[in-house]
């Protein structure tokens, strides 16, 4: 007969503990392939609002008060290096929760900034043992601070789209050169600018609202208006031909989104967004 682990009863008791320690702007989803590492994935929510930040999680629970290393950390020894290996194949953020049903507390790190930041500096070797020790720091409280959290999974989500912004930005730039060859102009590849402009319309339209305030804010003259953008560059194609009026719009337009690139490039709190520092604080601790 099939029993199950003692292990495996405290960390289910554990993954109970977190639906009394997360607000209700959390949806939380309990997930059946525990032997796989993820015990449950979050969604942030902003109210009824999706907000599109999420994160998958891993629940190692303790009967006992913590094992405390040192005033700052705890640490959770026995950890399988096969379950940090799985881990670092996602994109989107990895924490493990530590939990005490002793003390009723939960502490977190972002496994995959761990590892970057602390595991792979003091102990390179960490990839050819079966487990390794975890310290989780003692501010990084599920109840007290979950929104660090939030921030980090509300800025990996930014990051990714600030990069797919500035990337098709420099895509339509170089794309867009063709159309206007003077020796033989490419009018097919309008079509092509049109697409990679819908992609930034339907993927980035967080950044075209922020800067787009920005740039009204700026100079009144400058009217961005990415659909009329699109519109004009589908009839270049149909047409096989451009008006200079037409050109003068879609360069000004192209110079109103390469403002936006500035933007973000300059934005001190988006630059330190894409690096993953959020605090100037000398004792912030990453992960």
């Amino acid at each position: 007969m099939v029993k199950r682990t003692e292990t495996h009863i405290t960390d289910t008791k554990a993954v109970r503990r977190i639906f009394n320690q997360l607000d209700e702007n959390w949806l939380i989803r309990n997930l059946e392939e525990r032997d796989y590492g993820i015990d449950l994935s979050l969604e942030l929510f902003n109210g009824v609002s999706p907000t599109g930040s999420m994160t998958l999680i891993q629940v190692k629970g303790t009967e006992k008060e913590f094992d405390t290393d040192s005033e700052n950390f705890i640490k959770l020894s026995n950890f399988p290096v096969k379950t940090i290996q799985y881990a670092l194949l996602f994109e989107i953020p990895f924490f493990v929760f530590h939990i005490s049903l002793a003390k009723n507390e939960t502490k977190f790190i972002w496994l995959q900034k761990y590892i970057e930041r602390k595991l792979s500096k003091e102990n390179p070797s960490w990839e050819s043992q079966e487990t390794v020790t975890l310290y989780f720091p003692i501010s990084n409280d599920l109840e007290k601070n979950a929104k660090k959290i939030k921030d980090i999974i509300n800025r990996y989500k930014d990051e990714k789209i600030f990069l797919i912004f500035l990337k098709k930005y420099e895509e339509l730039v170089f794309h867009k050169s063709s159309v206007y060859n003077v020796i033989e102009p490419q009018y097919g590849v309008a079509k092509y600018c049109a697409e990679i402009c819908q992609k930034i319309l339907d993927e980035c339209s967080q950044v075209l609202y922020k800067y787009e305030e920005a740039l009204i804010e700026e100079s009144s003259e400058d009217c961005f208006d990415i659909k009329r953008l699109i519109i004009e560059l589908e009839s270049i194609a149909i047409n096989q031909s451009v008006e200079h009026s037409d050109q003068e719009f879609i360069d000004k337009q192209i110079e109103l989104l390469w403002k936006m690139k500035m933007y973000i490039v300059q934005d001190k709190d988006l630059v330190e967004k894409i690096l993953y520092e959020t605090s100037l604080e000398e004792d912030y601790i990453p992960y």
